[in-house]
């Protein structure tokens, strides 16, 4: 199929993704999109490189996958098909997670990771659907490493993790003195990204009192994770939270 900016402009706003964006951005997206194929096979997103853009796919199919630290070999987190957006956890946290590989000959539109990222800046509704979302990726990405340090076998990783992601709420912590009376005391909290009280990804937080905390640089990320998901870490004493230096107020 032969894509042109109307073309382009008619896929965007048949994304449900995209329904809460006006067709003033909707058309300034399509002006900057370009229709891209792989092979099967090849390589769409590598979790070691922080895309450069967002890809919706639109022909075809492929896997995300993550990779099992413990066995050093990926493992098939879900399979996506049309309409799915790849690479959106890597820009949300500003960390790169994401593996995606074609199962088949594969077409996505993408759209320049700057580009992107504004429409999430200037459409509030669009971007609160987006970032506050724990990404499937992102949560094999943290509590991958956490099992990856645990002794015991906790079981079906990917079950674990799908379960854990779909049940997590996300927070974010603006830069400087920042105050967790916010954060719900009955999750367990963990930072995606960013720098909190000199602690960063993949560290546990202990939400205390009402204290507050540095933030360094720009925002800090949070996933809080459902206890009863986090069972089978907890079991194992794989979840050590780590003590905040906090100022108390």
């Amino acid at each position: 199929m032969t894509y042109t900016q109307s073309s382009i402009l008619d896929v965007l706003k048949g994304l449900d993704r995209f329904g809460s964006l006006p067709e003033s951005e909707l058309l300034r997206l399509s002006a900057v999109a370009q229709p891209l194929r792989y092979r099967m096979g090849q390589s769409i997103l590598r979790r070691e490189t922080l895309p450069h853009q967002l890809a919706v796919l639109l022909e075809g199919q492929a896997r995300l996958l993550g990779y099992d630290l413990r066995t050093q070999a990926p493992v098939t987190l879900k399979r996506l098909d049309k309409g799915e957006l790849l690479g959106i956890a890597g820009l949300v946290r500003g960390i790169p997670c994401e593996t995606v590989i074609a199962s088949t000959e594969v077409t996505c539109l993408t759209l320049p990771a700057q580009a992107f990222l504004r429409s999430l800046d200037e459409y509030p509704e669009f971007g609160r659907q987006l970032r506050y979302q724990c990404h499937l990726a992102e949560a094999f990405d943290l509590l991958g490493k956490v099992l990856a340090g645990s002794a015991q076998d906790p079981g079906d990783l990917r079950q674990l993790i799908v379960q854990a992601a779909s049940g997590a709420i996300v927070c974010y912590l603006p830069s400087g003195q920042a105050r967790l009376h916010n954060l719900n005391r009955n999750r367990n909290w963990m930072i995606s990204s960013g720098v909190v009280a000199q602690h960063t990804s993949g560290e546990w937080l202990t939400v205390e009192a009402d204290t507050a905390v540095h933030v360094v640089g720009g925002q800090a990320r949070l996933i809080g994770f459902h206890p009863t998901d986090c069972l089978p870490l907890l079991d194992r004493g794989a979840i050590a939270p780590m003590s905040l230096l906090v100022a108390q107020r």
